[in-house]
């Protein structure tokens, strides 16, 4: 498609978006341009009218899904799409054409122009005009779409509206097992109120995309004894035994025969097979660390026994929250097992310079708490009950350290500001303001080591160079840089 093209098709269906004519669920398949053929006769296919005001497009109930697409073709070509037409239904078409003269036509898979009712056409601008109409439940199939541009450029943009609003729902129970664990997928094709469409005759299997890259075919039955509810409720399910570790995902498809009506749907699920090899044992056990002595806490850890049956790469994780939830830290302890069955103790630790910067005493609460296997995309292999600490005071804990500077550079610079210049130290990651003579001056980039600042201007030009103090402060404490800044003349 031209570029041109491309854009005005853009624009076309976010028009078609605002006016709240759909943002399709899913598109049309793209056909080729070719050479323009002659536009749809008189007693077929869907023509220009003349143009009208009404509203567009017309009478689409609630809640229905769309198709969309949007074709562009150039001055005396044609281009077609190909939309799949899975079940007998009113469709709702709305359009956004763009071409005084152009033409395009519906057709079934027989290519017979389908007839459309209560066409309306609004004009958005010159040569661009809103349109609808109505099509009554043409045959299954694939419903070709064809644009016709003549002496312009074309472009259409359209929504196609199906008024059975009937859709799968698919799941797989539970969503979370470990290898050799049966899951049951289950597929229904449900009506816009969720009722399930039961009775006649109907088929369902599920397709499953296992890690490893392979699929495999697992048939639906609606018998009642396959966790599919009753017998010919309309619900069907299988049994699929996950035999590796990892995300699955599965493609549900099911066709039902009502009478003389035909549905096919599908939809897409997925589940996770967690891997084993590993067990949380015992307790936690918790204790608050004073390493140096000084009667302040340096951290504070969690420890807990933990089983292992396979040599791998386990990572153990918990999340510590405030009493809102907040995340304080994510402690972490990995370990590579190669002893085979064996048990370990793990040591989870936050520090309690950290406690204090979140500025929340305890109690605080470890959750989220699971092992991991490295070799399994980070699954989870087991979890643990979420535990809650003591109470603590936040003076209980080490502060962080006040900030320190080494030096500065350069040292010098013109009265009006401006020069940039960094400073060297520990502890300058928090900074909050940095004062130059008494004067605030910009923060750059900064991290723990070295940060840099913009020299603010003196009020009024000196007559000699002038030595000022730069000032550094933090929630932690201040410091004043052991080089002086020089403002020259």
């Amino acid at each position: 498609m031209p570029s041109a093209h491309r854009q005005r098709a853009a624009t076309g269906l976010i028009v078609l978006c605002a006016l709240g004519l759909g943002c399709g669920q899913r598109s049309a398949s793209r056909g080729d341009t070719g050479p323009s053929q002659p536009p749809p006769s008189e007693t077929g296919g869907l023509r220009n009218r003349q143009v009208r005001n009404a509203a567009i497009p017309p009478g689409i109930p609630s809640n229905l899904g769309c198709v969309a697409g949007s074709l562009a073709a150039a001055s005396k070509h044609s281009a077609s799409q190909q939309v799949p037409i899975d079940s007998t239904s009113r469709i709702y078409a709305a359009l956004l054409r763009t071409g005084a003269s152009a033409r395009y036509s519906f057709a079934d898979a027989s290519g017979t122009l389908l007839e459309c009712t209560n066409f309306v056409s609004d004009p958005v601008e010159s040569t661009t005009f809103m349109e609808g109409c109505v099509f009554e439940a043409p045959p299954v199939g694939l419903l070709t779409v064809t644009l016709y541009a003549d002496a312009e450029d074309a472009d259409l943009n359209y929504c196609l509206y199906f008024a059975n609003g009937r859709r799968m729902e698919a799941r797989v129970t539970p969503f979370i097992s470990h290898p050799g664990i049966s899951d049951t997928i289950v597929g229904k094709i449900v009506d816009a109120n969720r009722v399930v469409l039961s009775g006649g005759t109907g088929e369902f299997s599920a397709i499953v995309h296992v890690p490893d890259g392979t699929t495999q075919l697992v048939a639906l039955l609606d018998d009642g004894a396959h966790g599919d509810g009753a017998f010919g409720d309309g619900v069907f399910g299988g049994c699929y035994l996950p035999t590796k570790a990892g995300r699955y995902s599965a493609l549900v498809r099911g066709t039902r025969s009502v009478g003389l009506e035909q549905v096919s749907r599908t939809a897409d699920t997925s589940f996770v097979v967690t891997p084993t090899g590993a067990s949380f044992a015992g307790a936690i056990i918790e204790t608050p660390i004073d390493a140096n002595g000084n009667g302040l806490y340096d951290s504070l850890t969690f420890e807990q026994g933990m089983s292992f049956t396979e040599n791998r790469r386990y990572n153990v994780i918990g999340d510590l929250t405030d009493g809102h939830g907040i995340v304080i830290d994510i402690l972490r302890w990995g370990f590579e097992n190669t002893f085979g069955s064996t048990t370990r103790t793990v040591t989870l630790s936050v520090k309690g310079q950290e406690l204090v910067r979140h500025s929340r005493s305890g109690p605080w609460t470890l959750t989220n708490i699971r092992i991991i296997r490295d070799d399994a995309g980070g699954l989870v292999v087991a979890t643990e009950a979420d535990y809650v600490t003591r109470a603590y005071d936040l003076n209980q804990f080490e502060r962080p350290a006040a900030p320190r500077i080494i030096e500065v550079s350069p040292r010098e610079g013109p009265w009006n500001g401006g020069t940039e210049i960094l400073i060297f130290g520990a502890g300058l990651a928090e900074t909050k303001q940095v004062l130059v003579g008494g004067e605030s001056a910009e923060l750059m980039l900064r991290d723990n080591h070295d940060m840099g600042i913009v020299i603010p201007p003196l009020a009024a030009r000196p007559s000699a160079p002038r030595e000022v103090e730069i000032k550094l402060i933090t929630p932690w404490g201040q410091c004043v840089a052991p080089q002086k800044f020089v403002y020259t003349p």
